[in-house]
């Protein structure tokens, strides 16, 4: 080989390795990821509670950052709608399943080629009701973090007093303890109340315990086509309801003119009320003296096991500008360890499967667990407007104005107005 051949070879070679160096950046450093801040909303928990989780996601990808802001809420909707349409809302929020049906628009669902899991897996996973969150494609609008259920509160210190041993199972049950309870003054006026439950508008939870009631009696309200379902069994879990604020009847334990039923169960004025596990913290803060215990709630003999439950899951914004890095955070909070972290910090109970496995089995903790597993929601198309005819279909039942059946009647016209 001569020197003129060795020298092309030369320049061809450096030219070779020109190119790599421009064009592919060979034995350049790599580039630096651009750091990249999140927004996350969230309701009811403080910044502490997300800490944990914040941390742990932040340690494995420390170029994003998550700005967590706390909402109360009675405002958080409103307020999460308004700006997401005005465009300056935030990367992540979460929501409740109950809200899915009027804010799927606003999400930015994970295609199921990016999803780590197959719709078979996704059920295997989650608490029965979770796969409202999987797409027609296959996609998945988001993965539950928490469930949170409704349970029976009781005051044991009034149930010692009466030598009542344990907690009503059964709803046969749950009516006896509430007469023997219940102490009504000579004018008739209650003095104590057994059970808080019978009306619309005093009890926090009236839709939802209507509903369960329903559920128990194998009523679907509304079906799987969009239309209200509502058979004999609703008519008579609405009646058996309202008949504890029915001065006529023997479980007349409640009225209307009566405290928020948690503010009276706190306080002491009612020895059994029903609440999920957000509000036992607020039991406690009214009254830190309170001795009282949680258990499942009451079911029907032959019916159903079945309570009321929602689910709360990270949702992506269709409108965020890093779908990438808010997708790898809503995928994370989700995770075993990370909603093991978050579950710990705020007493949540849990959406996936093996967690509720690892539950305790005992004290509130192991109710609401054991609960998951059997909680029920339906699609409400307006929660307050669902929520007003509700409460006025009890009170006319309470009231006699309305027989059971033409309350159904009137639930039945009203919900078929607010379905799409």
């Amino acid at each position: 080989m001569n020197r003129s051949t060795l020298i092309i070879i030369g320049i061809v070679g450096i030219a070779v390795l020109v190119v790599m160096f421009v064009v592919f950046g060979v034995g350049r450093n790599p580039p630096v990821p651009t750091p990249v801040t999140i927004q996350f909303w969230g309701f009811g928990d403080d910044e502490a509670v997300w800490r944990p989780v914040l941390d742990a996601f932040h340690a494995q990808y420390p170029t994003i950052t998550i700005a967590y802001k706390r909402f109360t809420e009675a405002t958080y909707e409103d307020t999460l709608v308004n700006r997401l349409a005005a465009g300056s809302g935030p990367d992540v929020f979460l929501l409740k399943n109950l809200w899915l049906r009027k804010e799927r628009d606003k999400i930015a669902a994970l295609p199921a080629v990016s999803s780590p899991l197959s719709p078979a897996q996704f059920r295997a996973a989650f608490v029965d009701g979770a796969d409202a969150l999987i797409m027609g494609d296959g996609g998945i609008a988001g993965m539950p973090l928490a469930m949170d259920s409704l349970a029976l509160f009781y005051n044991k210190d009034i149930f010692d007093a009466a030598g009542i041993a344990k907690a009503p199972q059964t709803w046969d049950e749950f009516t006896a303890v509430s007469r023997a309870l219940t102490k009504v003054a000579a004018n008739g006026d209650i003095v104590r109340s057994g059970a808080a439950l019978g009306t619309g508008r005093n009890v926090p939870y009236a839709l939802e315990l209507a509903s369960a009631l329903m559920f128990q009696q194998r009523d679907a309200i509304v079906s799987r086509d969009g239309h209200t379902d509502l058979q004999h069994g609703a008519g008579q879990a609405m009646d058996f309801y309202a008949s504890f604020a029915n001065r006529a009847s023997q479980n007349f334990s409640w009225t209307s003119h009566m405290p928020d039923a948690l503010d009276a169960f706190a306080q002491g004025d009612a020895a059994m009320a029903f609440g999920t596990s957000r509000d036992m913290q607020s039991v406690v803060l009214k009254n830190p003296h309170l001795n009282f215990g949680v258990a499942p709630l009451p079911q029907f003999v032959g019916g159903a096991s079945r309570t009321f439950g929602t689910f709360s899951f990270p949702a992506v914004s269709r409108m965020s500008s890093h779908l990438s890095e808010a997708w790898q955070f809503a995928l994370f909070v989700s995770s075993h360890d990370a909603a093991a972290l978050y579950l710990g910090a705020s007493g949540r109970p849990p959406a996936r499967r093996d967690l509720i496995a690892a539950a305790p089995k005992a004290g509130a903790a192991g109710v609401f667990a054991r609960q998951a597993l059997i909680a029920r929601d339906w699609p409400l198309p307006a929660d307050q407007a669902v929520r007003r005819i509700f409460s006025d279909a009890i009170d006319g039942i309470a009231s006699g104005a309305y027989t059971p059946g033409a309350a159904l009647g009137r639930i039945n016209e009203q919900l078929q107005l607010l379905l799409p």
